[in-house]
């Protein structure tokens, strides 16, 4: 399996994270062992790591416009739309053209994505699950990207 920048980028962010939690219990911490987190050194370090993540996360990604901009770039290289909603939200409405792999069956059915030929634009309902179909094809080495729901996608095509 091949590690991607973004995720050496995480995990990186992950660690310094931590070191902030753990420094934070040895400088500051509650000394009473009243405080859930800080009275603890594994709680602390950990609560830092997982918000180093979040920060890279919610600092660090592309802005809205850049997003935009992607999508565009991929629409304009001729990229295929997949919907990775259940069939049941599928047939409620979605993107004229595009074809719906549930994110359950992505696994077992990514030969069908690969088979393509194009770059790949994932939408759901709110862009969690494409994103995780977007981790998950980049990490397989596919031109890929995160459309976000199915609905904002719906106005840019």
């Amino acid at each position: 399996m091949q590690i991607t920048p973004s995720q050496k980028k995480s995990v990186l962010w992950m660690l310094v994270g931590g070191a902030a939690g753990y420094a934070y219990y040895h400088f500051v911490g509650c000394s009473s062992g009243t405080c859930a987190i800080t009275s603890n050194p594994v709680l602390s370090s950990v609560w830092g790591a997982a918000m180093g993540f979040f920060s890279f996360q919610s600092f660090f990604n592309k802005s809205s416009k850049n997003k935009k901009m992607d999508i565009q770039e991929f629409l304009q290289k001729g990229a295929k739309i997949v919907d990775v909603r259940t069939p049941e939200e599928f047939s409620m409405g979605h993107i004229a053209g595009s074809v719906n792999i549930p994110l359950q069956d992505l696994v077992a059915r990514f030969s069908e994505v690969e088979n393509m030929k194009a770059p790949i634009i994932f939408c759901c309902a709110s862009g969690n699950r494409s994103g995780q179909a977007t981790h998950f094809a980049q990490g397989r080495n596919l031109d890929c990207t995160n459309g976000g729901g199915w609905s904002s996608l719906n106005r840019l095509v």
